[in-house]
Parts: structure tokens; sequence; C-alpha cells
């Protein structure tokens, strides 16, 4: 009778922890992670409000897709699927900016990539 008692309080117990600490849903994820984006972007061009709001959508899209394809058992088809999501979001967004924006981020994109080597060979 008490090993069914501590059976059911430690199952007990392992569900309670498991809704308590458990993985927050894919929707909370990727709004945490596509403001992160867009925070950004951000830091590197002035966006409009509107600006804002669009990117963060599309990256909210770009995010779920992105965990749709690592859902893929094989290898070559999901690094094929994360490239075309990739590009997606990079026209989606580069559709949302204007020209002076477009440049600006890529400059400054270029500026971190050159940091990045430098250091690297260091």
């Amino acid at each position: 009778m008490k090993t069914v008692q501590k059976i059911t309080f430690i199952s007990l117990m392992f569900i309670v922890t498991s809704f308590t600490f458990g993985a927050q849903p894919k929707s909370v994820n990727a709004k945490v992670t596509s403001q992160k984006m867009l925070e950004k972007i951000c830091k590197d061009v002035q966006l409009t409000d509107s600006q804002k709001i669009a990117i963060q959508k599309k990256a909210e899209v770009f995010i779920v897709k992105l965990q749709e394809a690592n859902k893929l058992t094989n290898p070559e088809a999901q690094e094929i699927q994360k490239i075309q999501i990739k590009q997606a979001y990079k026209m989606g967004v580069d559709s949302i900016l204007t020209e002076s924006q477009k440049t600006i981020l890529q400059e400054k994109r270029e500026l971190r990539k050159a940091e990045y080597v430098s250091k690297q060979k260091k």
C-alpha cells in the first residue's frame, strides 16, 4: 500500500513540475525570439512603428517555420528547408525596408562580419 502511495506521489510531483517548469509554447518562444530579432535590427536602423510591426510578424513566422524544419528527419532536406526559410525572411524584411535602410543594414552586417573574422584570426 505504501509503495502505491509513493509511486502516486512521485508521479504527481513529476506532472506538477513538468507543467510548472516545462517549455513554453511555441507561440511564446516565437514572440520572444522575434522581439529580440527586431531589437537587433533596430540597433542598426531607425524603423517606423509600422515597419516594426511588419518585421516582427515576419520574424514570428520565420521562427515557427524554422522550428517545423528542425523536425524533419532527413538532414539534407532540413538544411535545404532552412536555407529557403532564411531567404524568404530576408526578402520579406528587405521588402519592408527603404533603400537607405537596406544599405545601412548591409554595411553594419559586413562590419560585424569583418570584426568577427579579424577576432578569429587572432
